[in-house]
């Protein structure tokens, strides 16, 4: 995909908006960004946390395995959403064990508000010229 983006690109008019739908991953967005896309469309963030799996700046983590039944820590040390703000690893942990639906909110809110984080920061990098 990335390939056919670098060699699409140059094709792409740089006065309109380019919009990528279904990718949303951050190795995708960091490597298409810099050929001109505009917006992303995806359940990436959503999608990961069904299944337990919450970002994190060194990638991502299970929260159902075992190391974290006893973490007391938020998701993720320094975030500011409501679930690092609120509940510790542990009890995000329980949630999914006890297949509790509140566990998939929970990772949700976490896993988008990465996101947004994350976008925001891409954001600042542009208007610096640092891509």
């Amino acid at each position: 995909m990335i390939k056919l983006l670098r060699g699409l690109s140059v094709m792409l008019p740089r006065d309109k908006p380019c919009h990528l739908l279904g990718v949303g991953d951050i190795f995708c967005i960091t490597n298409t960004v810099g050929f001109g896309i505009d917006t992303y469309d995806s359940s990436f963030p959503t999608k990961l946390a069904r299944h337990g799996r919450l970002l994190v700046r060194d990638g991502c983590i299970n929260i159902k395995s075992t190391a974290f039944l006893n973490d007391f820590g938020p998701i993720e040390r320094g975030c500011l959403c409501f679930t690092c703000a609120n509940h510790s690893r542990s009890y995000v942990h329980h949630l999914f064990k006890a297949n509790e639906l509140t566990a998939l909110t929970l990772a949700s809110i976490h896993n988008v508000h990465f996101m947004c984080a994350f976008m925001s920061q891409l954001r600042e990098k542009i208007l610096n010229d640092e891509i």
